[in-house]
């Protein structure tokens, strides 16, 4: 079963320098899928026609990993951060969301290339 884990909207971060609310909740939570359900509605113009597709991203690592600084005043410096074991841990809870929800496709991108590991 999938359930939408998301409880809030953005949360602010109102001191600089620490972790935002947001990253902090995740990491101990284990929110680690970001599931966006897109989809068509009946009746409604839009651009497109028969859209229906699901976004699944990992959702602890990577820009998600917290891990920033200011190197200088007014540029932030980013540590993107990614793992084998979350990345294959994302592509196991995609490809499951797939088979359980009768989807007859399932693509996935990852960032980084884990063949010289």
């Amino acid at each position: 079963m999938v359930t939408d884990s998301r409880t809030t909207g953005i949360l602010f971060t109102p001191i600089e320098g620490h972790l935002s609310w947001n990253v902090a909740m995740r990491q101990q939570l284990d929110i680690y899928a970001s599931v966006v359900l897109c989809k068509s509605l009946p009746g409604v113009p839009t651009r497109h026609q028969n859209v229906d597709f699901v976004i699944i991203r990992e959702n602890t690592e990577g820009e998600y990993s917290g891990l920033e600084h200011q190197s200088f005043p007014g540029v932030v410096e980013n540590l993107k951060v990614s793992t084998r074991a979350k990345a294959e841990r994302i592509a196991r809870f995609a490809f499951d969301f797939a088979l359980k929800n009768n989807r007859k496709v399932c693509i996935l991108f990852l960032h980084f290339d884990f063949a010289a590991y």
